[in-house]
């Protein structure tokens, strides 16, 4: 069965190196997405990126993916992953969104806060429809139970 091909743009905690914070019976695991990834049949990490060269060292160390890149334009060029997964920071994810979409990545999968601004906000709007791109924006609590009761309090006017 073929693969889905995934690259992850920010090599930081989220990307997959909280697993090293985190008791084993703190969080599900795994909690990350590199280990997430892993624990997927259906998907591969075929290259990760991050702009600073010792962050990339360290989690392509940690994982053993030797396939990094300082520049996620560039590994989205050259490796045309299926689903790529943004960790970075909030500041300067909007760009890496929009330019996944407009360049054939077909779901995208973006840690919260989603990004900095309405206007960055409605730009990746528009290059998720335009490009038909399958989206999913940091949702892991919202099948948490203290997050369902908040939604239903609000929903009551509580």
């Amino acid at each position: 069965m073929a693969k889905y091909r995934v690259a992850i743009i920010g090599t930081g905690r989220m990307g997959g190196l909280i697993e090293d914070e985190l008791a084993s019976n703190q969080f599900f695991s795994p909690y990350g997405h590199y280990p997430a990834y892993q624990a997927i049949g259906e998907t591969e990490v075929v290259a990760i990126a991050n702009r600073s060269q010792q962050r990339l060292t360290r989690f392509s160390e940690r994982f053993g993916c030797d396939n990094t890149y300082l520049d996620y334009r560039a590994m989205i060029e050259r490796e045309k992953p299926d689903i790529v997964s943004i960790t970075t920071p909030s500041l300067a994810r909007a760009e890496a969104i929009i330019f996944a979409a407009e360049h054939g990545v077909e779901g995208i999968y973006a840690e919260k806060g989603l990004c900095a601004s309405l206007a960055e906000a409605d730009r990746i709007t528009a290059a998720i429809k335009a490009n038909d791109v399958a989206f999913n924006w940091g949702a892991m609590r919202r099948h948490n139970d203290g997050f369902k009761k908040m939604r239903d309090a609000l929903a009551d006017g509580v």
